[in-house]
C-alpha cells in the first residue's frame, strides 16, 4: 500500500519481484483520509502482511496511521510493516535527501523488505476456506 508519491518506487519494486516470481499486489491509496475501508479490508483477506510505503513518520497522521486505525478493528488483521521516515521529530517537510538517507523508501528497500516476508512465507495469499 502507498501513496501517489511512492507509486513509482513500488511498481519499480514490484517489477524488480516478479522477475524473481515473486508478485505482490500493490495497492495505491488516492487518499489518506478517508481511508478506504472496503478496498484495505478486500486486500486484507487476501494477504498475510500489508506493507505501507509512506511519507509520513509512524505517528504523523499519514498512511500508516490511517491503517493502524482500521487495523485496530478488524477481526482477522493480517501483519503490518511500514517503510517510511524513522519515528522521530521532524521539523518542516523532509527533503528527498532524508528520505534517501532513511534508506527505507527505494525500490530496493521496499523489494528487500517484501522478498524478505516472501521469503518467511509472511506474504501469501490466504486460502478462503
Amino acid at each position: 500500500m502507498t501513496t501517489l508519491m511512492w507509486l513509482p518506487v513500488w511498481c519499480a519494486a514490484v517489477q524488480t519481484l516478479q522477475s524473481e516470481g515473486i508478485f505482490p499486489v500493490a495497492l495505491q491509496m488516492h487518499t489518506v483520509k478517508p481511508l478506504d475501508n472496503r478496498c484495505t479490508g478486500h486486500l486484507a483477506e487476501r494477504v498475510e502482511t500489508l506493507v505501507v510505503v509512506e511519507e509520513a513518520t509512524p505517528t504523523g497522521g499519514g498512511l500508516y496511521s490511517a491503517v493502524c486505525q482500521w487495523h485496530a478493528s478488524c477481526a482477522r488483521p493480517p501483519r503490518l510493516k511500514r517503510l517510511g521516515p524513522p519515528d522521530e521529530l521532524a521539523l518542516g517537510n523532509f527533503s528527498a535527501r532524508r528520505y534517501a538517507d532513511a534508506g527505507t523508501t527505494t525500490a530496493d528497500a521496499v523489494a528487500t523488505t517484501v522478498r524478505a516476508l516472501w521469503s518467511t512465507r509472511q506474504l501469501l495469499y490466504r486460502v478462503a476456506a
